[in-house]
């Protein structure tokens, strides 16, 4: 169903579960060299691998146009978000969703059992939620012409796997 797709899913459909990390004394223009070497627009800030702030672009921006700064001077502990979400694999596209906009944060950092896990984007989250929709659409379409077959075919799937599940989705809408 939408937004019930977990975090663990978003980041096995995103393929990488790398976070580019450094630490909190690093400088801003290590952040700022890491984030353009890697085309990536934030950075997690660990100290002895516990997760301690999040440094985006924005908050890069804010501190070079700031009067005095010195990229090498200035320390990611100083700059980074430190009021900031953590999600969990179990965590739901929906809860992403409103832990986004309550800290306006674009980055979420991903803690497993203490450890650092992944990084799901705004990005990330929008790119579920429209296969979930897409998926959707399709079984409501199948379910409405009773092209069963064809959608199976696009997808490379048995017509009876998808029979069955459009079936069970048309009776429960009926029972209702």
């Amino acid at each position: 169903m939408i937004f019930d797709t977990r975090v663990s899913e978003v980041l096995a459909f995103k393929g990488s579960h790398h976070v580019w990390t450094l630490s909190g004394s690093a400088s801003l223009l290590d952040a700022v060299n890491l984030m353009r070497k890697q085309s990536i627009g934030s950075i997690v800030v660990a100290d002895d691998f516990e997760v301690v702030g999040v440094v985006t672009e924005r908050e890069c921006l804010a501190q070079l146009s700031q009067d005095g700064i010195l990229p090498k001077a200035a320390k990611l502990r100083d700059i980074a978000k430190v009021d900031f979400p953590v999600v969990s694999m179990r965590t739901t596209a929906r809860e992403c969703f409103e832990l986004m906009a309550a800290f306006r944060a674009r980055y979420i950092p991903v803690v497993e059992s203490g450890q650092l896990s992944g990084l799901v984007s705004i990005g990330d989250i929008v790119r579920a939620l429209v296969d979930d929709q897409r998926f959707t659409i399709e079984q409501l379409m199948a379910y409405v012409t009773g092209s069963y077959g064809n959608i199976a075919n696009s997808w490379d799937l048995p017509a009876s796997s998808l029979e069955v599940g459009a079936l069970r989705v048309g009776s429960g809408l009926m029972n209702e």
